[in-house]
Order: structure tokens, then C-alpha cells, then sequence
């Protein structure tokens, strides 16, 4: 925790940490009476530091919110309570937007985040109550601005995974924070350029003969990729950290069982279903031959939404 010169730059969410879960901390509880929050632009505090420090904390500042300390009684530290702290945030965010909240009681239906609509014309869909028809297990990706949403049946995930749907479950959803071409494009930029995969993808969606050109310039930091570039990289990133169980809180895939994957959103508009088929053959090559469908008329929000409206 270092709070000498401050930050002037408007963040979401401030978080203050440090430190190994100790009775005894003497320096932590000096920095934390020391702590100037007027020193920082943001949206919502947390802590994530010392726990026998949290009482403290939430009386210098009665408006934050305490987070699991990632770094819990040793030194080696886990990352997943922060990361799904953010993410409930998010989520929490998509309905209770500035000016959002007073209308929702001038209406007579609930509104519902972007994710809840599209998964459930993702179960229409996996039910058989959608005119886009299931062809087995399949999965979908919403790729937006801001995320990359994932809605998957269950029948794909890898029995000897260490994160498991909920029991009795046979559709479920998952939101990459980072992972868009807009609001997320830093962080869909940063995870692209330091791929080891980086050339097999640039392989599979480049148009000319400057594959090795593009490779190093985005490798140093000195190419500026097109929004189709970005919509593909969230699509491989996606699929890559499905496959392959990197990210906190989401089981690992078998990608080789899907029969059809959906693609929707903002930035799937601008996506090639043969290209996209490239970048998924990444993944499953000679093991299988998923269908792509990309969702140009927005047909599965319409379903979503339908079935919201019903109830």
C-alpha cells in the first residue's frame, strides 16, 4: 500500500490492500490512518488487505466494501476473490447505471443485464423453443464493447476439471471483463500481443503476405489493430481460456464435443464465418468441425427477450 503521491486519473473501483492475515500489524494500521482517499478519483472503494484491519478500515470509511484478502496467511496468494469481486461489480453495474435506477420504477418489467437476456435466448435455443435450431452441444459468445460473454451447455465441460457447473444444470454463463474491442480494448490488446499463439491466429485472419510484419509490430507495441482484428482476438482469447481452464471461476471445455457455436453482438457483426471457422479449428483440429451461425439479426435477443416479457 503506497498512498504518497496519489492518482488523479477516475477509476471504478479503488482497492486498498496489504499485508498477510496478522492480529499483529502495526505499520498497515499507521499507512490505513494515514490513507487520503480525496487523493483518488473513483467510483466505489474496497478493501482487500490484512482482515483483523477491515473494522478499521470501514470506520475511516463507512462507504466501502471488504473483499476476502487475496494473500490470505501467506505469501504465495490467490487472486480469485478480487477478480470476482470486480466482476459481481460489473454485473451489478450493467443494471444500476447512472440514471438507471430511478426508471426502472416507472416500468412494468424488470430490466435485466445484457448476459441474463442473451443466455436465456441461449436456453430457447439449447430447449429446442427457437427457430434457430440446436444441432448438440453448443456454445455462445456475445462479443461487445465492453465484454465477451460466454453461454455454453454443460454437456461440453471436461470431467476432470476442478471447477464444476451447478449441480442439475444444463446451461450456463460466464462474462470475460476483459475481453471486448471498445472499453476493453487495452486489456483484448494486451493478452493478444503476449500470446504464445499470437502467430497462429494472425495466420488464420490475415488478408496479405505481412503475417511477420504484423506479428513483431503488435509483439513491440507498434501496430494499431482494426476493430475485426480485436473482434477475433476476443473470440480466440475466449475460446483459449475455455479450453484450457486460466481463468478463475470457469470449468475447462472440451471444445472437440461442440457441435455448433453462435456468435453475437456488436462485434460479431463484423466477423467472417469462415474465418471464425479458421480461429475455432485452432482448438479443435481433427477432432471436430463445429458450425458457426453468426446472429446478424440479433434473433437471440429477441428470443431473450421474449421470454423475459413471458416471465
Amino acid at each position: 500500500m503506497n498512498d504518497h503521491t496519489g492518482n488523479l486519473d477516475q477509476v471504478d473501483i479503488l482497492i486498498v490492500g496489504g499485508g498477510i492475515d496478522c492480529a499483529e500489524g502495526a505499520p498497515l494500521e499507521q499507512r490505513l490512518r494515514r490513507f487520503d482517499a480525496s487523493k483518488y478519483r473513483f467510483s466505489a472503494l474496497a478493501y482487500a488487505g490484512n482482515r483483523h484491519y477491515a473494522d478499521l478500515f470501514l470506520e475511516l470509511f463507512p462507504q466501502a466494501t471488504v473483499i476476502v484478502n487475496p494473500l490470505s496467511e501467506g505469501l504465495p496468494g490467490k487472486s480469485t476473490s478480487v477478480f470476482e469481486a470486480i466482476r459481481r461489480a460489473y454485473l451489478d453495474d450493467l443494471v444500476h447505471k447512472q440514471g438507471i435506477g430511478d426508471l426502472r420504477k416507472s416500468l412494468s418489467k424488470t430490466i435485466r443485464p445484457t448476459p441474463e437476456v442473451v443466455n436465456r435466448g441461449f436456453q430457447r435455443i439449447a430447449f429446442n423453443c427457437s427457430k434457430i435450431e440446436a444441432l448438440g452441444p453448443c456454445m455462445l459468445l456475445d462479443i461487445g464493447g465492453a465484454t465477451t460473454d460466454l453461454h455454453y451447455t454443460t454437456d461440453i465441460i471436461r470431467e476432470d476439471t476442478e471447477e464444476k457447473a451447478l449441480p442439475g444444470s444444463s446451461v450456463a454463463r460466464y462474462v470475460f471483463t476483459d475481453l471486448g474491442i471498445a472499453a476493453s480494448r487495452d486489456s483484448t490488446l494486451l493478452q493478444l500481443r503476449s500470446h504464445p499463439r499470437l502467430y497462429d491466429l494472425l495466420s488464420m485472419i490475415a488478408e496479405d503476405d505481412g503475417i511477420r510484419e504484423m506479428y513483431q509490430a503488435l509483439r513491440e507495441g507498434k501496430f494499431e489493430p482494426s476493430p475485426r482484428l480485436l473482434s477475433y482476438a476476443c473470440l480466440f482469447l475466449a475460446l483459449d481460456r475455455f479450453a484450457n481452464c486460466t481463468t478463475p471461476g470457469l470449468p475447462s471445455a472440451d471444445l472437440s464435443k461442440v457441435a455448433q457455436i453462435l456468435l453475437t453482438g456488436g462485434a460479431a457483426q463484423i466477423l467472417d464465418v469462415s474465418v471464425a471457422s479458421r480461429v475455432v479449428d485452432l482448438f479443435v483440429r481433427g477432432q471436430g468441425n463445429p458450425r458457426i451461425l453468426i446472429d446478424h439479426c440479433y434473433r437471440i435477443w429477441v428470443d431473450g427477450m421474449t421470454r423475459c416479457a413471458l416471465g
